[in-house]
């Protein structure tokens, strides 16, 4: 499928015609302004509810819910009465069922308090919190199954993120941990130079990378596809995209889990993939 979308509606239709007529639909959160709480049941941790005194579970999004309304109260909830405002005050939104039963909720946001939240970062453990990259959206399928929309008794627009679930997001969920030993200093060097700038864009390449818990081997992937448009002009060398990234992966656990010989298989695919593409404006001349 193309990186890019287009607005010329003949290639759309293109596109989505013919033997292309199964491709997926991929929109970048940020881009759009929104954030998509992703709930996923197969991943939910439930708990005891504590308003209960026979055991009953509690799912991280009435969790989540709760905790917005204690957020915008000042206080927790304690009565049955309590809990069920809660869920009557959490906003009805655009939102899609995903393929594994659960709900993509999408919010209107424009934040710069979520820059350091990572894309695949979780409230307690089970909601996704997507930022940054991109969510599938309706009519995409996989093999599981099919991303529907929840139309027309459902918003037909994100709504705004409420405050108080704002606020509770960025208390609870994990900031990124760097890399053992930290990023090297001189790729924070301030400057402006094309050099200083595509280190500082490396660092923060990496540091995002780092943060991750799910996504890891598509991020390392495009990041480092990315980077090495900056080879062909001599403002990065493919030493230095291979060191930052395999830092970055051992950070964020993916070099455990995967063996170190597949994600020097992988980052050297990517710089090879990506050094034959250019960033535009930088071209095959040499950077000082």
């Amino acid at each position: 499928m193309p990186r890019l979308a287009s607005a010329d509606i003949d290639k759309v239709r293109r596109w989505f015609s013919g033997p292309h007529r199964d491709w997926n639909i991929a929109a970048p959160a940020i881009t759009n302004r929104v954030i998509v709480l992703d709930y996923d049941p197969r991943d939910d941790v439930l708990k005891q509810d504590p308003l209960c005194s026979v055991e009953r579970p509690m799912t991280a999004i009435e969790q989540l819910k709760r905790d917005a309304w204690a957020e915008r109260h000042g206080r927790t909830v304690h009565t049955w009465e309590e809990a069920d405002q809660a869920l009557r005050e959490f906003p009805c939104t655009l939102t899609a069922t995903t393929p594994s039963g659960g709900n993509h909720l999408f919010f209107e946001l424009d934040d710069t308090q979520f820059k350091d939240l990572e894309f695949g970062n979780k409230y307690e453990g089970c909601v996704d919190v997507k930022w940054r990259g991109y969510v599938l959206v309706g009519p995409s399928r996989t093999k599981r199954g099919s991303y529907l929309w929840h139309l027309p008794d459902w918003p037909d627009t994100p709504v705004p993120l409420p405050p108080a679930v704002r606020r509770v997001l960025l208390k609870k969920m994990p900031k990124p941990v760097p890399p053992p030993g930290g990023y090297r200093t001189r790729l924070d060097t301030k400057g402006g130079s094309p050099k200083a700038k595509a280190r500082r864009v490396l660092a923060s390449c990496c540091k995002r990378i780092a943060g991750l818990t799910d996504g890891r081997r598509t991020a390392l992937r495009d990041k480092t596809y990315a980077m090495a448009g900056y080879v062909p002009c001599g403002c990065l060398t493919e030493a230095e995209i291979r060191t930052e990234m395999k830092a970055a992966a051992h950070a964020c656990g993916y070099e455990q889990k995967a063996g170190s010989r597949e994600v020097d298989r992988l980052i050297d695919d990517s710089i090879h993939s990506g050094s034959e593409r250019p960033h535009p404006g930088h071209g095959h001349g040499r950077c000082r």
